[in-house]
């Protein structure tokens, strides 16, 4: 079986992935994901209002701050693409 490490395919047996079916992300790859992974992938998002939703999106803010080593700074988290990121930049540097 095959995963994908740095661009390169690698063998790994004791993994299961479940697309030796053939079917393959092309991007960038081929990469053929755990079946862990696509379990989680498959569930059901939580809403934004859920209060687990709520919390875990507080914790992430925080945890960002000490990334960012702010206590008060407003960090962004925006649900996108990269290219989406760079929108974002290129507007607040127009501005």
């Amino acid at each position: 079986v095959n995963s994908c490490q740095n661009g390169k395919a690698r063998s790994n047996p004791s993994a299961t992935m479940p697309q030796s079916d053939g079917k393959l992300l092309m991007i960038p790859g081929p990469c053929e994901f755990h079946e862990d992974v696509l379990k989680v992938v498959g569930e059901a998002s939580p809403s934004h209002v859920a209060p687990s939703f709520i919390e875990e999106f507080g914790a992430t803010i925080e945890m960002l701050r000490k990334v960012f080593l702010t206590s008060t700074g407003q960090p962004f988290v925006l649900a996108g693409s990269g290219s989406l990121g760079w929108d974002f930049v290129v507007c607040n540097l127009m501005e």
